[in-house]
Formats: structure tokens, C-alpha cells, sequence
């Protein structure tokens, strides 16, 4: 079983006045920094909210087109209208194909802009390569909003993939770096709670504007969220842990911290950003130069590796970061192949077959008990603590799917309704926020981006693979499929239960220390 533990060892780190800083005390266990006593303040809570809006655009964008699958399929333009000479027509007509096109191009996008998000995020910054997702989510949505064949749909799909793809990457990492170490999990939870509102969101005007015209109305609406947040960044903050590894204003740093902490002593907390950078800078320079590197002073190290990042392969090559890369992989890949996604992407059709009429209704019904579930998870996760939820979400999981196969094979269908809303109970209490905070927290900020990018990369790859074999493979072997959902279920608990840390209560820094 992994354990964090304190480090008995007496890191110091230069300050900005090349003075030494000594952060440990080698005759008693660490010093704890002042994020361990910060509280949330009003100005975090507002920084957090903002943030989390891209995460409501990605849970949003995801799910937008499943209840709008008969305006394009089904299409009937009998309520056209014409504006300055031109026809508005109040459907577009697809194949199923066409309109399966436009919901995987969106994951394609996703891919892609995750791949791009820690390139953006370490030379941009968290706030300014958030504007850029909303550039790319805005255009997407007009292209849709203001469509006339297909193809804008398509278009608008992929670029609004992109936008998503980078926020999904950047949310987490700003809310991991913004947030006291007593609280990490409630702020960083937050990234959950905007995808599962997003969806939410989604769901609701899905079903309520299904009329003509409606759907143009619900696939504005990342438009005036991009545009909402792109303003409203204005009065925020950048991270300050990005300030510092990328070599920027100290002054700002500090600035920045202040305003987040509401004004209580930040040296200290300040004082911790570097260590964890020097200290994964120092092992990649072990593994490239070996013994050559004793004639390098740590000044040097820490004047060369100042404003870059780390590239896929040196973080794969780092020790540093070996089992926490080991950990990340396994959580984001056991998240798409739990089987979540077949509740959310296919609950209506799975749920039409034994209830025609009121196959929407219990989707939103999943929805909503998805948003309540993950509030529960934001209530208890910093006192409870992230291994013992992880393992629990798994295990809970683990009997809902075998509990909805069994459901699907004998045909009994109240029971498959309650099977799929133990699935997304256990699910958003611990499988679905988790993955996304763990990133953020193994990682220092010289490696987080490339490591959340990588690990969403991940994500998104298991996402297609699987949105696109489910309705074959469930058409094949019907609810035997979610026994192999189980078999995942319980492959990963087993290595979870060596490998996942608990990082309850630890800073960054403490975390790494013990990699």
C-alpha cells in the first residue's frame, strides 16, 4: 500500500534576494506552510467559480447533442424562416451516420486540444490560455448556432472539441495551484462539480426547447459562456505557482498569493514553489549527465531550468515523477473503462426500450442525481480523504454494473433504472472527480501541464475507443458487456489499493518528496 510520508531531509531554497530560506527543521517533522491555515476567501471563491466555468463548457458540450438527436434525424422543415433573403431552415436533415460524425468529431477536437494544452498553458499561462479555449468555443458555437448544412455542425463540433480539450487540461492544474493545502480537495473538486452542472445544463435545454429552432438556441449557449468567463478573467488572478517556474515577476507571485489568501502571511507558502521544481530538474540532470553534474551548482540548475517545462518523454524518463505518472495513467484510463460513458452517452436509448415515454425524464433524473452525488464527494473529500473514496467508488461500481447487466439480461426494467442510478452514484463519488484532482496534485508546476495533458490524452482516446464499439458490442453480447466493465472494475481496484497515495492534508511538496 502506498503511503505519503513526511521528509526527514532539510531542503532550502534561494530567495529572490539570494538569501537561504530553510523551509524543514531536521529535529522536528516539516514546517507547515501558511496554505495549510489559509481558508477559502471570498476573492478564491470567486477565482474558483470563474475557472470552473470551462469545466461546465466541456461536461455541456459532451452531452449537447443527445437530446437533439430528432431535430437532425428526423427532420421535418415546416417552420423555415427567411431573414434579409435568406432561408433559416428549422432542421438539418443527417443519416445517422452523418449525426454520429458530429458527436465523435467533437472528441477528436478534444484529443487534439489536449494534446496542444500544456504547450499553451506553460508559454500563455492558466488565464491567458483560458481566453484561447474560449476563442476556439465561441467560433464552434456560432458555426452551429447560425448554421445551414451539416457541415458547420461539424465544424463547429471540432473546434468546440479543441476549446474543451485545453480547459479540461488547464481547470484542474489552476485549481490544484490556487488552493490551501487543507482545502485542495473541495477547490479541486470543483472541476467535477462545473462538468456534471454543464451537463446538467445540457440536458435541461435539451429537453425543454426540442421545438423548432431550439436547437440552435442550446447550441449557442458556449458562445455567452466564453464570453461570460472571457470577461469576467479580466479580474482575476494568475496562478502564482505558474508565476514563479516560469520565471515571471516575483513581485506578481507575491501579489497574487496575497490577493488569493486574503491578506494572511504568504512568505512561507511562497517560499515552498521551488523545491519541487529544483528537485525534479536536479533527477533529470542525473539521469542525462550522472556524475558530471557535481560540478554544476545548484544555483546554476536552478538559473537554466528557470521558465521551461517538461517535455512527454522527460517526464516519462523522470524518476521524480515515475509513480505518479503510474498512478495518473491508471486512474484516467479505469474511468472511461468503468463504463460510465454508456449511462451517459446511451441512457436514453438503453432506457427507451423498456420506457418509451419517458426516456428523457429519467435521463435528466441521472443527470441531476449526478450533480448531487458530486457535491456529496466535495462535502467529505478533504476530511475522508482521497484513497479510501477512490477505492470505495471502484468497489461500489464494480456491483452496480454487474447489477445493470444482470438487469438488462432478465429484462427487468425498474431494476435496470435503479442499477444505472447506482452506477452514476458511485461513479461521481469518487471515480469521476478523482482522476482530475490527483493529476493536478502528484505533479509540481514545472510538470503538471505535461503531465495533465498527456493523462487527458489518455482519457480522451479511451473515450472514442469506447463511444464508438459500445452500441456494437452491447448489440453483440448484450448486458454481458457490463461483466467486462466489472473485470476492469476489479483489475484496477487490486493495483489502486498498491499504488494510489493518499495526498489528504500534504502539500505538492511533501507529495513529491516522498516519490
Amino acid at each position: 500500500m502506498s503511503k505519503i510520508r513526511h521528509s526527514d531531509s532539510e531542503p532550502s531554497i534561494a530567495s529572490s534576494s539570494g538569501s537561504r530560506v530553510t523551509l524543514y527543521d531536521s529535529n522536528t517533522e516539516s514546517t507547515k506552510s501558511s496554505s495549510e491555515y489559509a481558508s477559502i476567501t471570498p476573492f478564491l471563491l470567486y477565482v474558483v467559480s470563474i475557472m470552473a466555468i470551462g469545466a461546465a463548457q466541456s461536461g455541456y458540450h459532451n452531452v449537447e447533442l443527445n437530446s437533439l438527436k430528432n431535430a437532425f434525424t428526423h427532420c421535418v422543415s415546416d417552420h423555415d424562416i427567411t431573414i434579409d433573403g435568406k432561408k433559416i431552415p428549422s432542421c438539418l436533415s443527417m443519416t445517422d451516420n452523418q449525426f454520429g460524425f458530429a458527436t465523435s468529431i467533437f472528441t477528436l477536437g478534444g484529443f487534439l486540444g489536449s494534446v496542444c494544452a500544456a504547450i499553451i498553458a506553460d508559454k500563455l499561462g492558466r488565464i491567458k490560455g483560458t481566453l484561447v479555449n474560449n476563442m476556439f468555443i465561441i467560433f464552434g458555437s456560432l458555426c452551429m448556432c447560425f448554421a445551414t448544412t451539416h457541415q458547420l455542425i461539424w465544424i463547429g463540433r471540432f473546434f468546440i472539441g479543441l476549446g474543451c480539450g485545453i480547459a479540461i487540461v488547464i481547470v484542474p492544474m489552476y485549481l490544484a495551484e490556487v488552493a490551501p493545502v487543507r482545502n485542495r480537495g473541495l477547490i479541486g473538486i470543483m472541476n467535477q462539480i462545473g462538468t456534471v452542472i454543464g451537463i446538467l445544463l445540457a440536458q435541461v435545454l435539451g429537453f425543454l426547447l426540442q421545438g423548432p429552432h431550439g436547437w440552435r438556441v442550446v447550441l449557442s449557449l458556449g458562445c455567452f459562456l466564453g464570453i461570460i468567463q472571457s470577461v469576467l478573467l479580466c479580474f482575476s488572478v494568475e496562478s502564482p505557482r505558474f508565476l514563479v517556474s516560469s520565471g515571471g515577476s516575483f513581485v506578481s507571485a507575491r501579489s497574487s498569493l496575497r490577493r488569493l489568501r486574503g491578506g494572511i502571511d504568504i512568505e512561507e507558502e511562497f517560499s515552498t514553489y521551488s523545491i519541487t521544481s529544483n528537485r525534479a530538474n536536479n533527477s533529470l540532470l542525473d539521469n542525462e549527465e550522472g556524475d558530471a553534474r557535481s560540478d554544476i551548482s545548484e544555483e546554476t540548475i536552478d538559473s537554466s531550468m528557470e521558465g521551461t517545462s517538461i517535455s512527454v518523454i522527460d517526464l516519462i524518463r523522470n524518476p521524480t515523477y515515475r509513480k505518479s505518472l503510474h498512478v495518473v495513467v491508471l486512474c484516467h484510463l479505469i474511468q472511461q473503462f468503468s463504463g460510465i460513458n454508456a449511462v451517459f452517452y446511451f441512457s436514453t436509448a438503453i432506457i427507451s426500450k423498456y420506457y418509451p415515454t419517458q426516456a428523457e425524464l429519467f435521463t435528466l433524473l441521472i443527470g441531476i442525481l449526478n450533480v448531487v452525488v458530486t457535491f456529496m464527494a466535495a462535502s467529505v473529500i478533504d476530511a475522508v480523504g482521497r484513497r479510501p473514496i477512490f477505492l470505495s467508488s471502484m468497489i461500489g461500481m464494480g456491483f452496480s454494473v454487474i447489477a445493470l447487466g444482470i438487469s438488462i439480461l432478465l429484462e427487468k426494467n425498474i431494476f435496470v433504472i435503479i442499477s444505472m442510478f447506482f452506477v452514476v452514484l458511485t461513479f461521481g463519488f469518487g471515480l469521476g472527480p478523482i482522476p482530475f484532482l490527483i493529476t493536478a496534485e502528484l505533479f509540481d508546476t514545472k510538470a503538471v501541464a505535461t503531465a495533465s495533458s498527456f493523462s487527458i490524452s489518455i482519457n480522451w482516446t479511451s473515450n472514442f475507443i469506447l463511444s464508438s464499439i459500445f452500441l456494437q458490442l452491447i448489440t453483440l453480447i448484450g448486458g454481458y458487456i457490463f461483466f467486462i466493465f466489472a473485470v476492469n472494475l476489479l483489475i484496477a481496484t487490486i493495483i489502486a489499493y498498491y499504488i494510489f497515495p493518499e495526498t489528504k492534508g500534504l502539500s505538492i511538496e511533501e507529495i513529491l518528496n516522498e516519490q
